[in-house]
């Protein structure tokens, strides 16, 4: 089973867990699998050289453990118990995946199966959708998450999975050696992700990918001196826009919102929805993440070090919520809506310091020194994601945090001479 054809089909069954929200027992099966893969792929031995010689993952495994103290810390052990279900794949990932030294054919293929099945994803959700909306002659079932609705996941999460698989596809058009008959075949999977991503219509999602589009026209224009592959991207970038600016009001409202910050507690309003004109006396994703930050806040100044405990982050964020009559919140029962801000207010200092640097700064330097682009474009995509979701409060964002920052730092090594044999 240590094959690396039995991994990359492993891999690509965990990858399927990740579009399936409800088949648990099956998902179990599969993840396991790809994780016993990972343990048996290399020996104990060499797996303890690995780890000393990867920073990164002494930063993942402290958390972890601080989950665990932070949960013990806490007066509400029962719902602690509860979030660490959520978080069982910031450890078990990172020990199995984290630790190997595979190709780096190996990884791109891995990784190239991953976007096939995303690919595969999402015309399951259009051949659905489509037809729904077409009986309901309603076009708002194909946006945000109703969209994403057949594969029982929230669009936000769905988003970057599909900008994860949108960097390695153009990774693979531009920078692989691949036939043409190929090649047109990922020209057309990065056009379908392109249109899911604005039908999904997460703005930080959106935000990131056109960021990322942004600076690979500079790159390619500055850097290799592509002018005509830079300029007629932009272009296409601008003409994209501006057609979506015209003619779908529907994802220009999700913008729209960003308008409107200014916030009241106390203030009892509707909750603002992509299919309905954005006024300014509404809740909106917008004002309503400043309000429930600055509660998130308020609770980490009085508890800075250790934070409030696991357990009891809930509890603590309620009662600020009625502190400040904060009704709509607190009828909601509405998290902070920050990765970051969630580990400040529950774990403390020590919590963020080591979660930023296990999961975001070692592996982004890393990367960079590394010269691999694409590791760097993913693992920035999943931070940025962090700022405005909750993500280890999930199972979906403890999995995929868990696999792709790791795997990405899977450097082939040889262990016994302590010098790299193929740089990333």
């Amino acid at each position: 089973m240590g094959g690396q054809g039995a991994g990359l089909l492993l891999c690509g069954g965990f990858f399927c867990t990740l579009f399936t929200g409800t088949t648990h027992v099956l998902n179990g099966v599969l993840v396991g699998l790809m994780g016993l893969w990972g343990l048996f792929y290399n020996s104990p031995a060499e797996k303890w050289q690995l780890f000393k010689q990867r920073p990164h993952l002494w930063f993942m495994v402290a958390f972890f453990v601080w989950l665990w103290i932070s949960l013990f810390l806490s007066e509400n052990q029962n719902r602690g118990f509860r979030y660490m279900d959520t978080r069982l794949a910031l450890f078990y990932l990172p020990v199995s995946m984290g630790l190997l030294t595979v190709p780096k054919s190996f990884r791109d293929q891995a990784l190239l199966v991953f976007a096939g099945i995303t690919v595969a994803a999402l015309i399951y959700c259009f051949a659905v959708m489509v037809p729904a909306s077409v009986r309901a002659n309603e076009t708002s079932l194909l946006y945000n998450d109703s969209l994403s609705q057949p594969l029982y996941r929230q669009s936000i999460y769905m988003a970057v999975l599909v900008n994860i698989s949108i960097f390695i596809l153009g990774y693979w058009s531009f920078y692989k050696q691949v036939p043409s008959w190929a090649k047109a075949c990922l020209g057309i999977a990065l056009l379908f992700l392109f249109i899911c991503s604005y039908f999904l219509a997460s703005r930080n999602a959106l935000i990131v990918l056109v960021a990322s589009l942004i600076a690979f026209c500079g790159y390619e224009i500055v850097k290799r001196k592509s002018y005509l592959l830079g300029a007629t991207m932009l272009l296409a970038l601008l003409m994209g826009a501006f057609t979506v600016y015209k003619f779908s009001p529907k994802t220009v409202n999700r913008f729209r919102e960003m308008g409107y910050t200014q916030y009241n507690f106390e203030h009892e309003g509707v909750q603002s929805h992509y299919n309905m004109a954005v006024t300014a006396d509404q809740w909106n994703g917008a004002n309503l993440r400043l309000a429930l930050w600055r509660c998130g806040w308020e609770v980490f100044l009085a508890h800075p070090l250790t934070g409030v405990g696991l357990g009891d982050k809930l509890d603590a964020i309620m009662s600020k919520y009625q502190e400040k009559n904060f009704s709509f919140a607190a009828r909601g029962k509405y998290n902070v809506h920050s990765n970051y801000l969630d580990i400040l207010y529950s774990t403390g200092l020590i919590g963020l310091l080591l979660m930023l640097a296990g999961w975001v700064v070692l592996p982004l330097q890393r990367l960079w020194r590394n010269g691999y682009g694409l590791g760097v474009l993913i693992v920035a995509n999943l931070a940025i994601a962090f700022i405005t979701e909750i993500y280890f409060d999930r199972t979906i964002g403890g999995m995929v945090a868990g696999f792709f920052i790791p795997f990405l730092l899977n450097d082939v090594i040889n262990v016994s001479a302590n010098k790299k044999a193929e740089v990333i």
